[in-house]
This record gives C-alpha cells, sequence and structure tokens, in this order.
C-alpha cells in the first residue's frame, strides 16, 4: 500500500515537471510571440485608420459655403476651440481636400489659404439640384443614413418629404443632408 502511494506521488511529481518543461519550453515563447504580432496587427491597423480616414466626399470637388448670413470660422485643426485662421461668407467656393468627422479640409482662395470648416455648412456647387424641400419619388421607402452608404438612422416612406439643406458626392453619387442623415439624391425630386 505504500508503495502504491509513494509511485503516485512520484507519478504526480514527475508529470508537473514535464508540464512544466513543455510550458517553459514551447507554450511561453509562442504566448510571447503571438501578443508581440497581434500587438503589431493592431498597431498597424490602427495607423491605417488615423493616416487614411474613410471619406465622406470626393477629394477635390467644390463646395459652396451655405451660413444663414453668418460667417463660417476657417481653424487650423478640426474642433471647435481651435485657432480661427480665416472666415468665409455665404456663397464663397472652397475645394475640398477630405472629410471625416463631421469637419472638412479645405482650400480657399483667401489669406487663410487651407484649414477646417464644419463639414454641415458646406454644400455640393457642382449639383444642378437647389437646396430645399423634396419628396421620395422612389416609388418604396428609402433609407436615411448615418453617412453616404452608412448604417440607416430612419425610413423616409414613399412620398415623405424632407429639407434638404446641403449636397455631398460619395463615389460620383450626390446625397442630400436631410437633417439627420443622409438620402440617396436619385431618390428624391423637387416637392411641388
Amino acid at each position: 500500500m505504500i508503495d502504491l502511494l509513494l509511485w503516485s506521488i512520484g507519478r504526480c511529481f514527475r508529470e508537473r515537471r514535464a508540464t512544466r518543461r513543455m510550458m517553459h519550453g514551447y507554450c511561453r515563447p509562442w504566448t510571447g510571440r503571438m501578443a508581440l504580432v497581434m500587438a503589431l496587427l493592431l498597431a498597424s491597423v490602427a495607423l491605417w485608420v488615423v493616416a487614411f480616414p474613410p471619406a465622406l466626399a470626393e477629394s477635390g470637388d467644390e463646395y459652396t459655403v451655405n451660413t444663414a448670413g453668418d460667417t463660417l470660422n476657417i481653424r487650423d485643426h478640426p474642433w471647435v476651440g481651435a485657432d480661427v485662421i480665416g472666415k468665409l461668407w455665404p456663397g464663397d467656393t472652397v475645394t475640398l481636400i477630405s472629410e471625416n468627422g463631421g469637419w472638412s479640409l479645405v482650400t480657399a482662395s483667401i489669406e487663410a489659404g487651407q484649414g477646417y470648416v464644419k463639414s454641415d455648412y458646406l454644400t455640393l456647387a457642382t449639383t444642378d439640384r437647389p437646396l430645399g424641400t423634396y419628396q421620395n419619388a422612389s416609388g418604396g421607402r428609402v433609407r436615411v443614413r448615418t453617412e453616404p452608404g452608412g448604417d440607416r438612422v430612419r425610413w423616409l416612406e414613399d412620398g415623405d418629404t424632407v429639407e434638404v439643406t446641403r449636397w455631398t458626392n460619395d463615389g460620383g453619387e450626390r446625397w442630400g443632408y436631410v437633417g439627420d442623415g443622409y438620402v440617396l439624391g436619385s431618390c428624391l425630386e423637387e416637392a411641388s
């Protein structure tokens, strides 16, 4: 009986020692390597998103300033607290460089030259469609999206009217901003 007990205890120690050797020899280095590979992968994805943010509009498009009688501040960085480096007047035209997070980096033919403005105050200059009241003329319901081609905010039923406050371009398609999201321009016609 004591022999069996000593044999069992010895077996437990041998198995534990073998497990520790295996963990030290195989698992630990792979775990460290895998953690390093995963960290590098995540860092490269994060850098890609920062360096090439998803744009909501086409670079190089001409946009017109659309404010209610007030000037539009051009800022040196994309946030409200950034320094104002110039002003744009309603009807001024700017060239879009990029758009992200509700801010547009634009070039204007003023002293400030290049800076950030709130995207809400720009409308596509090259569109043949004016701002105003439009109705869904698609023959069915249409998605109002968070951004052109983005997630659905709500549905716009056939015949419903909306107020388009600005037009934007995404992949060659016109999108109208209707207050809480974007609607594909080909689904809208001017309300009579």
